[in-house]
């Protein structure tokens, strides 16, 4: 996660009103399920899914979700997220 999208997605009103809030219902593997208050059920993919279940094991299962820089944040915690689209997810580029 880059410091700049971070901070754009808490800061700048235009961004954070793109941002939607919702559960995480289940972590399996690298897909992660969100269901948002509005009922709809997303599945993203992260590399690092184990930390994501640890801020939610120590911070509860609410998030805030920023589709605009794929952003999902467990309170403080903030991971880089893609939609699920049923490929698992290459390696990141550096």
């Amino acid at each position: 996660m880059h410091w700049i999208q971070a901070l754009h997605t808490a800061n700048k009103p235009k961004v954070y009103a793109k941002s939607w809030r919702g559960f995480i219902t289940d972590i399996a593997g690298e897909v992660v399920t969100v269901v948002a208050w509005t009922g709809r059920r997303v599945r993203f993919r992260n590399h690092h899914s184990d930390r994501i279940a640890a801020a939610v094991a120590r911070c509860g299962s609410r998030v805030l979700v920023n589709d605009q820089y794929a952003i999902l944040r467990v309170q403080g915690w903030c991971f880089s997220v893609a939609v699920d689209d049923g490929q698992p997810l290459r390696g990141c580029s550096s």
